[in-house]
Order: structure tokens, then C-alpha cells, then sequence
């Protein structure tokens, strides 16, 4: 019994460290339904045709394409490379300033929705 006992507490433990170690899903991110709605309500006012900015973030072609002079904001797959995320993330971006400008900075969890919808491949869906 005592074997039984030993053998049963060794097998459960296994079971819970398997369980702890278990990936979590990758966060899932929608340009309609998570990403574009924080463009319009913390970015046009600036990022639009007619805006103070030389930037227009009004469609997801000219965010993927750059617009005017302007490189593309976002490299699909590739956060880490991505003006976007570095002007939204970063206190001091190489380029310019942080963003949103005049605003509060977006929070962790909407700069991880865009890093994520990056490193999903940035789809437009």
C-alpha cells in the first residue's frame, strides 16, 4: 500500500509539472477588431488625411505600404524591426518622438496586441 502511495504521488507530481510547463496560445490579434480602433481613437487626430502628421494611417495600405515619403510603419512577422512598434513601445524611439504625441503612452496590453498582430504575419482581417 505504502508502494502504491509512492508510486501514485510520483506519477501526480509529473502530471502537475507537465501541466506548469504547458505553453500558453499565442496571443491572436484582428487589424479590425483590435488594432484599428486604437488607430482612430489615439492616432487619427494626427495620422489622417488632413492631420498635423506626414504620416496617414487611415488604411491598412498606407500603414503596410508608407505613405509619401515615409518607409513602411510595420514589417509583417517582424516586430522587432517594425517602426511602429519601436514609436509606440519605446520612451525614446530613434526616430522622432514617442507616440502617441501629447497622449498617454498606450498600455502594456494594447502594445502587445500590436506586437502581436506584427509577428502574426499583420493581416488585414
Amino acid at each position: 500500500m505504502k508502494r502504491f502511495s509512492l508510486l501514485a504521488t510520483v506519477v501526480l507530481m509529473s502530471l502537475l509539472g507537465l501541466l506548469r510547463c504547458k505553453p500558453s496560445a499565442p496571443l491572436q490579434a484582428s487589424f479590425a477588431y483590435d488594432i484599428q480602433p486604437v488607430l482612430i481613437t489615439q492616432c487619427s487626430d494626427c495620422h489622417a488625411p488632413g492631420g498635423s502628421a506626414n504620416l496617414d494611417f487611415s488604411s491598412y495600405e498606407t500603414m503596410l505600404n508608407g505613405h509619401n515619403d515615409n518607409p513602411p510603419l510595420l514589417i509583417p512577422y517582424e516586430p522587432e524591426n517594425s517602426l511602429l512598434m519601436e514609436k509606440i513601445a519605446r520612451a525614446y524611439p530613434s526616430i522622432g518622438s514617442r507616440m502617441p504625441m501629447g497622449r498617454d503612452p498606450l498600455s502594456y496590453a494594447q502594445i502587445q496586441i500590436f506586437d502581436a498582430w506584427i509577428e502574426g504575419g499583420a493581416h488585414n482581417n
